[in-house]
């Protein structure tokens, strides 16, 4: 068995805001979105080699009703490593997003911070402090 890769589908209030976020922060590239009557539905955006999928609430839940009471964000928290945290870091501040951990080298050898996207969701970028 060999796993090929993992994207994270991620239920947010609202599918374009998440893309402009990730996008326009952070460089993210549309790579696919599906419309729904009125609003974006769904989105794949891609930077590098992470993925993030994005699905409106309403879509998520009825594909899983089981979720329909579950709270969007904060469950979850994405870990991304990078080749240059610093650079990252200064789009975040730039952009004025939520940073909720300032950079810090942490006890097990990484240079990272993390930030709140804007449905809540935990995203920590990291860099082996060794590079």
């Amino acid at each position: 068995m060999k796993l090929n890769s993992l994207t994270v589908n991620l239920m947010v209030s609202d599918v374009q805001r998440s893309v402009d976020f990730y996008s326009k922060t952070f460089g993210f590239e549309v790579i696919t979105t599906v419309p729904g009557e009125n609003e974006l539905i769904f989105a794949l955006v891609k930077l590098d080699d992470v993925s993030l999928m994005f699905q409106s609430m309403k879509s998520f839940v009825e594909g899983m009703p089981e979720y329909k009471n579950t709270k969007i964000g904060g469950s979850v928290l994405l870990y991304i490593d990078t080749t240059n945290v610093h650079e990252v870091y200064e789009k975040a501040k730039k952009a004025g997003v939520e940073i909720v951990v300032e950079m810090n080298k942490t006890f097990y050898g990484t240079n990272e911070f993390a930030i709140k996207d804007c449905d809540g969701y935990l995203v920590s970028f990291s860099q082996d402090a060794a590079e």
